[in-house]
């Protein structure tokens, strides 16, 4: 959506045809905008569908989705209302913070709503307009400045010396539309201009892939926190944590079943034993929990032992809850899947969720030499105790 449709529907005319096309399903907007000959009319037909067909996207991303506005690859790249206020909750309220590659302004509006002052800056014309939109819709446009220039221009002029904290939310995006999950290939470039914002605060936070090369942080200039964000189970980002604003060495944050659960360590544990005979309870660990590499630190810090060997899976003795997922073990035997397939057939289950690590077979080949249909009460792991070593694991959910 560029910037001219943007200003087209925020008019009278342009909010009543969003209004028309939002009482239209999806197939009827298409209809509409193909039988549409005048160019400028169709143009804007094609954005107000383009931005309703968004803020529908947005939904449970944003509490006010339906008054906002995206371009699709910025809400692609727009961080969650949710871990938003997450983010901004390390920022001290005193703090006039630099929010260097705004996008459509979530953090900036969060960080506003947090400290004393926030500079949004946004080099796409289009893109910072539908982040001041949205500031207004929050009710935080007086608080925040926006700046239509690159986050390399702000850094060398006069308004940077205010600043007292700095969040970055690189742009990973590439021409071939596939997102970098690289450090080094992100825009700005964050090796060439950290530096330069450590001489005026060390106080940064940037948002990186949560896929990210570990080799990498070797290369900036101090060691961060690395904190890995989940929502459901699925890891979302990653925020390297310097100055005032780190915490721990690593972290994790689990949004999962309503709840949140962080789980730090300032130092990084010995690896925890591993259970071989485990005969209560499974615990398949976040993965925001794994992918910051704090498995290890968990289950020691819990006196839980491991099952796997990369420590995904726990063994536990009595039940509880956390950022996990619980099941009750029904079987636990090194048994080939031949010999997996009659202990099933005598446990009478022929439904299954099947999940398989470093295993030759993938899930659904496992599943049809073991005959079994997709779903239902149990999960069937295979997991690798040793590297030579595979547990056949029966599991119920609880």
């Amino acid at each position: 959506m560029d910037i001219n449709n943007i200003q087209f529907l925020q008019t009278k005319e342009g909010k009543k045809v969003l209004t028309e096309m939002s009482e239209l399903s999806w197939n009827k907007r298409h209809k509409y905008l193909f039988s549409t000959k005048e160019k400028v009319r169709r143009s804007h037909i094609s954005a107000a569908s383009a931005l309703l067909e968004s803020r529908e996207k947005a939904e449970g991303k944003f509490t006010k989705n339906k008054e906002m506005f995206f371009s699709s690859l910025g809400l692609g790249q727009s961080t969650s209302e949710e871990i938003a206020i997450h983010i901004s909750s390390r920022f001290h309220k005193d703090w006039v913070v630099a929010d260097l590659a705004c996008g459509i302004g979530a953090n900036s509006i969060f960080l506003a709503k947090k400290c004393k002052a926030v500079f949004a800056i946004e080099k796409d014309e289009a893109i910072i307009s539908c982040a001041k939109i949205n500031s207004k819709v929050y009710q935080e446009d007086n608080k925040i400045k926006f700046l239509n220039t690159s986050a390399e221009e702000f850094i060398i002029s006069k308004d940077f010396s205010a600043v007292d904290a700095v969040f970055i939310d690189p742009d990973r995006n590439r021409e071939n539309n596939t997102k970098t999950r690289s450090i080094l290939n992100s825009e700005p470039k964050i090796l060439e201009i950290l530096p330069e914002i450590f001489k005026q605060t060390k106080n940064v936070a940037i948002k990186i892939s949560p896929a990210f090369d570990w080799k990498e942080i070797e290369l900036l200039p101090e060691e961060p926190e690395i904190e890995v964000i989940s929502e459901k189970n699925n890891c979302k980002m990653a925020i390297l944590w310097f100055g005032d604003l780190k915490k721990d060495k690593r972290s994790a944050t689990c949004f999962r079943d309503n709840k949140v659960y962080n789980f730090s360590s300032s130092d990084i544990y010995e690896k925890a034993s591993i259970d071989t005979k485990p005969n209560n309870y499974i615990f398949e660990l976040d993965k925001a929990i794994t992918r910051a590499k704090l498995s290890d630190s968990f289950a020691n810090y819990n006196n839980f032992k491991k099952i796997d060997i990369n420590g995904r899976y726990l063994s536990l003795e009595k039940k509880i809850s956390g950022p996990g997922r619980l099941l009750k073990i029904i079987l636990a035997k090194k048994i080939s899947l031949r010999k997996l397939d009659k202990e099933l057939k005598k446990l009478e289950i022929d439904r299954a969720e099947i999940i398989a690590k470093n295993f030759f077979l993938k899930p659904e080949k496992i599943r049809d030499k073991l005959k079994l249909k997709d779903g239902g009460e149990f999960v069937i792991y295979v997991i690798e105790i040793t590297k030579n070593d595979n547990l056949m694991l029966v599991a119920k959910k609880i």
